[in-house]
Order: structure tokens, then sequence, then C-alpha cells
């Protein structure tokens, strides 16, 4: 009986111990470039660069990335402007990633491309895709990337005048490569002289009461607008939603280490506007909201929360057409809705660390004279980046 106890407690003790080594390789964060070739069999084709942001996540097995355009160039049809516009993803790698030769992998995204032709409007539509390739890593910690994507469902009908519509096939296929740099700050956490200052830390910031403490935190946010505005209604020519919109997201929150809560006032600027055929409106808001959230579990230092939030928003509306006069309104309502997102948190004491957030909102413009331009959006902040000031020496 004291063999088999002592055989269980030494197979408990070995797992905690790798479970705990292996926590600390659970992710690493990436930014990288990416240039593109898109077209089609019936679209002109375009070259592009973006810029990447992302994580691995669960042992290099799963990447999480968003992918934001820098530019993009047509090749043919010099009428077009065209961009596969912010790309939101997820890579399955089913081997990781390795020196040793390349490794496959494959995916789904979240596309937003964004098509004008002449003097027509900006058209923003959400799509999806498939994608995979081969990656494979190089010097200290890069990996170069090349893969290809197909786009289902793009053909759309494009108004080419006030009155009249066409029928427009967008490209549909791209081959991308791409070079990522990755940081692990938390690769050497598992030796044993980082366990003991992790340790200390803890006990310090418990004598100090550093464990609940103030946090700022700055990142970009991408605006997907989920509902029509209602003052676009009479021009059937425009498309009753903006177009994706990003700007930057700033938050000041208070962490509760004992009930593992935390509690937030955020602010973002979002900047929305569109134009076609001698009709052009702007859409300027500040969305300000007090949120409170609940972290759920700690699965090896991925920490995901769901909360509520509440605020108001304030906005400035303007809308001309050709020679009659501008309409401006300003007013506020009150918005609310789900917050929703993960922490990646090693450890108890960090002084920063990467979140990603997702709110979706529900705006209430009862307030409005005559331009109407709230709804319901959905707020995608891929990486955030969040700093406990009293925790630094």
């Amino acid at each position: 009986m004291n063999r088999i106890l002592a055989t269980f407690v030494l197979i408990l003790v070995t797992f905690t111990a790798r479970a705990q080594k292996e926590r600390y390789r659970f992710a690493q964060t990436y930014f990288g470039i990416q240039t593109d070739l898109i077209g089609g069999s019936h679209s002109p084709e375009f070259m592009s660069g973006r810029l990447l942001i992302g994580g691995t996540h669960f042992w290099q097995k799963a990447d999480f990335y968003i992918s934001f355009p820098l530019f993009t160039t047509g090749i043919s049809g010099d009428a077009y402007h065209y961009s596969e516009g912010v790309i939101t993803g997820f890579r399955y790698l089913p081997f990781g990633i390795s020196r040793k030769g390349p490794r496959p992998f494959g995916g789904i995204q979240w596309i937003t491309p964004e098509l004008s032709i002449g003097d027509g409007p900006l058209i923003e539509r959400s799509r999806f895709g498939i994608e995979g390739g081969f990656n494979i890593v190089f010097g200290n910690f890069y990996t170069l990337e090349l893969a290809a994507h197909h786009l289902f469902d793009n053909g759309l009908s494009y108004p080419i005048s006030r009155e009249g519509t066409d029928q427009i096939l967008p490209p549909e296929i791209g081959f991308s490569l791409a070079v990522k740099k990755y940081i692990d700050t938390t690769a050497g956490l598992s030796s044993e002289k980082s366990k003991a200052f992790v340790n200390k830390r803890f006990k310090e910031f418990t004598e100090q009461k550093k464990l609940s403490t103030w946090n700022v935190a700055v990142g970009l946010s991408a605006n997907v607008a989920l509902s029509d505005l209602p003052m676009l209604e009479p021009y059937g020519f425009m498309p009753n939603k903006p177009p994706l919109s990003v700007f930057p997201d700033v938050g000041i929150g208070y962490y509760f280490h004992q009930v593992d809560a935390a509690v937030r006032a955020s602010w973002r600027p979002v900047k929305q506007s569109n134009e076609a055929y001698g009709l052009n409106y702007e859409i300027r808001q500040h969305r300000l909201s007090l949120e409170a959230f609940k972290f759920l579990f700690d699965y090896h230092g991925f920490v995901p929360f769901v909360g509520l939030a509440v605020g108001s928003d304030y906005l400035n509306v303007s809308l001309s057409d050709g020679d009659l006069p501008e309409i401006e309104d300003n007013y506020s309502g009150v918005s609310y809705g789900i917050v929703f997102g993960w922490d990646i948190r090693p450890t108890d004491v960090e002084t920063w660390l990467l979140r990603t957030n997702l709110r979706y909102l529900f705006q209430d413009d009862a307030t409005a004279q005559s331009l109407r331009a709230s709804g319901q959006n959905l707020e995608i902040n891929f990486i955030q980046l969040v700093i406990y000031p009293s925790r630094w020496n």
C-alpha cells in the first residue's frame, strides 16, 4: 500500500512539474510583415503589404492573429480600388513549428474586403475564407511562411450610378509570403531560480498589497457595424453600414486578485465615413464605458473572462449631398453590452501582460434630431498591452 501511495505521489509530482514547465511555453507573441498577390479568374490583380500581430497558443498548435493592410497596389484594373481589409484568423498547426523542416498549417479567416470603382461608394463586407501553407523557423526565432487562401461568396452587386447596379466579381484567391518574429518572455520561468524569484515577488506583493492593483492598457481595436444606419435609408446607392474602422483602445482599470475579477474605464475614439456620387458622410464618436468582468479559469496561463459594459457615446455626424446645405448633428446616447476575451497570464506577479478584448455593443441614439447613426457594433481588440505600474521596481 505504501509503495502504491509513493508511486502515486511521484507520478503526481512529476506531472505537476511538467505542467508547470509547459505552462511557461504555452504561448508566444509575434509581429510580422507579409506581401500578397491576390486576384481571380474574372477580376483584376493586386499586390499588397500587411502588418501581422498575433500569438501561438497551446504549445504552438494554435495561432490567433490579426492582419492590417499597409498598402494595396493594382496590377490591372485602373478604375478599381480593392483591399482585403483587416483579417482575423485562426490556424491549426498539427506539428507546431520547427527548424528541422517545413511544417504545415491550415485555418480559417474572417476577411473584410473593401471595393470601390470610380466615384462609387466604398463597399465593405464580411466574408470567410480558408487558408493553408507551410512555415519554417530560422535565425533567432523567426519564421518564414508561404500560404494560399480562398474567399467564399465574393460576388456583389455594385452601384455604378445612383440608379443602376452591375454584378462584380472581386478577387477570391491569394498567395502570400510572410516573415514573423516571435517573442517569448516566459520560457525561462520554469527554472528553479525563476520559480524562487516568482515566489519571492508573490510574498512581497502580498505584504505590499500589490496583488490587487491599478493598471493601464492600450491597444488597437477594429469596429464592425452589425446594424444599418437609419440616416442612410433614403440613399439606396450607398451601403447601409459604414466601413470597418481601426482606432485606439485606452483603459484604466483595477484588478481584484482575491476574486480574480476586474473593473475598468475605457475610451475609444471612432471615426467612420463613406462617399459616393456627390454624397458623403462622417461619423465621429467618443465611446466611454465602465466595464466589469470576471476571469473564469486559468489553463496554463490562458485566462478567459466575461463581463458587462455600460457607458455613454458622444457623436458628431455630418452629411452633405452635392450643392444642398450640409446637415450636422451632435448628440449623446447610452450604450451597453457584453465584454469577453482572455489574458495571457503566466504568473500572478506579472508587471505587464497581453489581453484580447471583444465587445458586443448596443447603442441608443434616441436623442438624435435627424442623423441617427448608432446601432449594434462588434469591437475587436486582438492585442492590448496591460501594465501594472505599482509592480515595477
